[in-house]
């Protein structure tokens, strides 16, 4: 993802624009704030600062990733900015599943259809098949009344009501690997319909009447589908003709009316050149992609696509586990899943054996004064890297987060102060090896419990990639 320049034009600080507040683009409206007023404040604050280094060298260029040491599931390394935050050993091994928005599952083992809570604990069966076969996938409609799942032995597209009153075939799909419903209540499925080694299908199966319609045929091995908020199709595709890797395909929603079968001239490629497509799942907030790029006996990785550019945003999971079934669940917040951002809003599943759940991680931040030494600090920043502190008057202080965001960068502000009320430094200030960064500031006697702290955070190239939480003096 381009972390471009997030700034408009009139104030440049060591090599880095920061925008007026014109350039900031309000997304939702902040409660009214007093207004007041800053010249005493920024008088105070300002001639008082001291900077314990420059920031220098510390802007080098990234070539690669960097990862957090500590290991999720076995092998998995979660990136910086995200954190693992709990692991659901599967009750049903190499089974499909579903989560709904309650938090419980849907499985289907080849066998059985059972449903789950958000614990791992049996709750209801759903149906079972008269003899095993290979499950491809099971999804959930969008009203969490009834799920579609394929199998890939005979080919057969079941819809199974989700309050035990029964299932039944209602399409059959020849080796079906994926779905994915669309607003509408149908279902996207990629389905290799005429077997091995010519070519993958996707169609769309009316879920009330299995009614199929065929939409595109791409080259390459059955891979995952996603629909996107404007109802535009994503596929991963597997041994694409484009490369010999794997490549991410989008359709628009406007070319899937099934008037022509489409291929891959009609859509746009995204990214290519990947090492695998096994799962993909869209963040319902900010429209990246995560795509479960997945290597048997070697390194797979869950990659953050960015849903406009296609370019690569972020490493979230790198694993020597295959990985499958990625989902992005929305609970109450308003954060989107994005390395350092607010951890609740949107989270991320995935199954590496294991159902893993990683959610972002924002720094923390603290204040400690002695005497007249004051010092604003945040953990768990990207190392090597630099902040910028932002700083106003108390009385501006909401803590519901307001959302804005700033031209040329890819993630969403959450702050607890209107961008129009916020003063910064004249300077970055670095971010150490461990993610620490500090600011010093001398109190005369008149700040205490005045000010409220927040920091924006850079790479390590200074393009700015999230922030840290707020702090009050």
């Amino acid at each position: 993802m381009p972390r471009g320049d997030p700034l408009g034009s009139p104030k440049r600080i060591l090599g880095v624009l920061f925008p007026e507040t014109g350039s900031f683009r309000t997304i939702r409206s902040p409660p009214a704030a007093a207004e007041v007023s800053y010249e005493d404040l920024d008088n105070n604050l300002i001639r008082t600062m001291n900077f314990a280094s420059t920031f220098g060298a510390n802007l080098a260029l990234a070539a690669l990733v960097t990862f957090a040491s500590a290991p999720a599931h076995a092998q998995d390394l979660i990136g910086d900015g995200f954190a693992q935050t709990g692991t659901l050993i599967t009750p049903t091994a190499f089974g499909s599943y579903d989560t709904l928005s309650t938090g419980q599952r849907v499985y289907f083992d080849g066998i059985s259809f059972d449903l789950y809570d958000g614990a791992g604990g049996f709750l209801l069966n759903l149906g079972s098949l008269p003899a095993s076969v290979f499950n491809s996938f099971i999804k959930v409609d969008p009203t969490g009344t009834f799920a579609i799942a394929g199998e890939s032995s005979n080919g057969d597209i079941f819809r199974i009501a989700l309050d035990g009153s029964g299932f039944s075939a209602i399409a059959n799909l020849n080796f079906n690997y994926d779905g994915e419903f669309e607003a509408s209540g149908n279902i996207l499925v990629s389905a290799a319909l005429c077997g091995f080694g010519c070519g993958n299908d996707l169609l769309r199966v009316n879920t009330t009447s299995g009614l199929v319609t065929p939409l595109a045929h791409v080259s390459g091995y059955s891979g995952p589908v996603a629909v996107a908020g404007n109802g535009d199709l994503l596929y991963g595709t597997a041994g694409s003709s484009i490369t010999n890797g794997s490549a991410l395909l989008r359709f628009p929603a406007a070319s899937l009316n099934g008037s022509i079968v489409l291929d891959e001239t009609n859509a746009t490629t995204m990214i290519d050149g990947l090492a695998g497509a096994a799962s993909l799942a869209i963040d319902p907030v900010y429209g990246n992609l995560f795509l479960a790029e997945s290597v048997f006996g070697g390194t797979s990785r869950l990659l953050e696509i960015d849903g406009g550019s296609g370019a690569l945003a972020d490493v979230v999971v790198e694993s020597l586990n295959y990985l499958s079934t990625v989902e992005l669940m929305q609970d109450a917040g308003i954060g989107h899943f994005h390395a350092y951002q607010p951890h609740d809003g949107v989270y991320l599943n995935y199954s590496n054996g294991d159902i893993t759940t990683v959610r972002a991680q924002r720094p923390t931040s603290s204040l400690v004064q002695v005497g007249g030494a004051v010092k604003f600090e945040i953990q768990g920043a990207k190392p090597n890297a630099a902040m910028l502190v932002l700083f106003s008057n108390v009385s501006n202080y909401n803590p519901n987060y307001v959302t804005t965001v700033l031209g040329g960068t890819s993630f969403q502000f959450h702050s607890s102060v209107p961008v129009n009320k916020q003063r910064r430094t004249p300077l970055l200030v670095p971010i150490d090896a461990n993610g620490v960064g500090t600011f010093s500031y001398f109190d005369p006697g008149s700040l205490a419990g005045t000010l409220v702290f927040q920091a924006l955070i850079t790479d390590e190239s200074a393009s700015f990639i999230g922030s840290s939480e707020a702090v009050l003096n």
